[in-house]
């Protein structure tokens, strides 16, 4: 068996926005294991042996995937899951494993991964049809650089099919990607509020302005123009973005993972939960400890060897 890694200090990554205001409570930006590899980063094919320290399942697919330098896998993201308006497809390639397996920065590919997992794992046996997610290709800030209206639409579109629901969603996950970070949003329509999950949330007075808030609530403006009158539950037209206090990243490049442990947490632990989340989260801001970080990543790689990889290595 593989020894884990010696933990990491608990002491959380604040991002860039802590460097120019107070540094109270931030810390040095440490690299992680990946990002000495960011020069081959534009090769598919830079898998070619087995990556030291993983665990069971990291170590399989290690092996599995050295024997498949140019591996690439279609990656199916049924619109009832992602709440596009038609199934699509896209691919999961060597490069997106390998960036997996040295702990680089979780690319968009990695979280598409593990939200299908979620869902096959607990969202669909336990028949949790409240909870969707948003794609987070779909909503990233790239996308909304490219086409910003696009963006407000397909948002529109995901909020205003939830009314034609019989149990309309209690929670939308939208992990969502800006500036090489990711955070987490919930979205809760019933009540009308945003959890925002950042796991590099900027010290007091300052907070993270995300492009991304513009376009949900321009999309959540509409949505609630269209309810009748006796759904409406409240009587803001504008959505409320609540700081949840979560766990704090140590590492610069982690921000994927943990999101991925939110949205677990989410899925698993409040999955029933009908009221305001902030008020009853178990709250905490010490980082996650490298067991539960690898647990996350032991369930990502054992979904995707198994649906992914066992026929492609036949």
């Amino acid at each position: 068996m593989v020894t884990p890694p010696p933990k990491k200090k608990a002491k959380p990554y604040h991002g860039k926005g802590s460097e120019k205001g107070s540094t109270k409570g931030s810390c040095v930006l440490k690299k992680g294991s990946g990002s000495k590899n960011k020069d081959t980063s534009k090769s598919d094919n830079h898998i070619g042996s087995k990556v030291d320290g993983l665990r069971v399942e990291c170590e399989l697919l290690s092996y599995m995937m050295s024997n498949m330098p140019k591996f690439s896998s279609a990656l199916s993201l049924p619109a009832s899951i992602f709440s596009y308006k038609k199934d699509t497809l896209t691919s999961v390639k060597s490069r997106d494993i390998s960036e997996f397996l040295t702990k680089d920065f979780a690319g968009i590919k990695v979280l598409q991964v593990y939200m299908m997992y979620l869902y096959h794992e607990y969202i669909c046996p336990l028949k949790l049809s409240h909870i969707n997610f948003l794609c987070p290709d779909a909503i990233s800030c790239a996308a909304m650089k490219k086409n910003r209206s696009s963006v407000i639409d397909y948002i529109k579109d995901a909020f205003l099919n939830e009314r034609k629901k019989d149990v309309q969603s209690k929670f939308l996950l939208a992990p969502y990607h800006e500036g090489n970070h990711w955070v987490l949003i919930v979205l809760d329509l019933v009540f009308g509020l945003g959890y925002v999950f950042d796991s590099a949330t900027p010290p007091p007075p300052e907070t993270r302005k995300l492009e991304g808030f513009n376009c949900i609530q321009m999309a959540y403006r509409i949505y609630w123009t269209n309810l009748e009158n006796d759904k409406r539950k409240i009587k803001s037209q504008k959505l409320r973005f609540i700081q949840m206090k979560c766990a704090q990243q140590v590492d610069a490049v982690d921000s994927g993972y943990y999101v991925m442990k939110y949205m677990h947490d989410v899925v698993t632990v409040y999955n029933e939960y009908k009221d305001n989340l902030s008020e009853d989260y178990v709250q905490r801001e010490m980082p996650y400890s490298d067991e539960e970080l690898e647990e996350t990543r032991e369930q990502w790689a054992k979904y995707f060897k198994d649906n992914y990889l066992m026929d492609a290595g036949e």
